[in-house]
């Protein structure tokens, strides 16, 4: 599939977090509600729906495809809200069918204290422009803006982009068309497609702008995200 063909499915919302403050025992999922899927190693993210939950076995489903590196028997951080703050557990993925994985939760959680970055997936075609520092002429890379939040965003694209690369580019969130900036913070790759996560520095109008972006689709799409009862 071409980075710049949007997947089916949902839309879906999620959470970033801050610093760790104290460990204990986690509450379930909620059947039906955003996680975090992470490596061992905090290097790549994937956003999901809890599908199922039977006991610490949790199957979750994805927008897109997990990335690579989120293979049976990997060990994952997973992490997802409660009331008052945001849960991370250690997990072992059991099994993956794309884009569905299982994973086992084993313990050694942790409540974090939540700072709301919520993040919605999008898709539409962005032409980025990537000016290594030092150098006079960008480079534009063909990609899909496939998610957003305040603070940072999730690119795919046919070409590599490198860690520490500054990139811009320019899109519509909400009917206004917004010139974002950042700097590429992490990058993954499926096959000849590469994905990229950029954290963005922008003025506050822009900000503003996503906020209510993500906002109006987290209304959206709460109501017609499915709720499922069985494996």
């Amino acid at each position: 599939m071409s980075p710049l063909s949007r997947p089916e499915g949902n839309a879906l919302v999620s959470t970033n977090s801050s610093r760790g403050v104290e460990a204990g025992v986690s509450p379930q999922p909620e059947l039906g509600g955003a996680v975090e899927v992470r490596d061992a190693l905090d290097v790549v993210t994937w956003s999901a729906l809890v599908h199922n939950v039977a006991g610490d076995i949790i199957r979750v489903s994805g927008e897109v495809p997990p990335p690579p590196i989120l293979s049976v028997r990997a060990s994952v951080q997973v992490s997802y809200p409660d009331d008052r703050s945001l849960i991370v557990a250690r997990g072992r993925i059991l099994e993956r069918t794309s884009p569905m994985l299982r994973i086992v939760l084993v313990g050694s959680c942790r409540r974090m204290q939540r700072r709301m970055s919520p993040r919605v997936l999008c898709w539409q075609p962005v032409s980025v422009a990537v000016a290594p520092d030092g150098t006079r002429h960008a480079r534009n890379v063909a990609a899909a803006l496939v998610d957003v939040s305040n603070i940072g965003c999730g690119l795919r694209s046919d070409a590599a982009l490198e860690v520490g690369e500054p990139v811009s580019f320019e899109c519509e969130l909400g009917g206004v068309r917004l010139q974002l900036a950042g700097r590429v913070v992490r990058t993954w790759h499926e096959g000849t497609t590469h994905g990229a996560g950029v954290s963005l520095t922008m003025a506050r109008n822009a900000r503003a702008v996503i906020d209510r972006y993500v906002v109006a689709q987290h209304t959206c799409t709460a109501e017609r995200v499915p709720r499922f009862r069985s494996v």
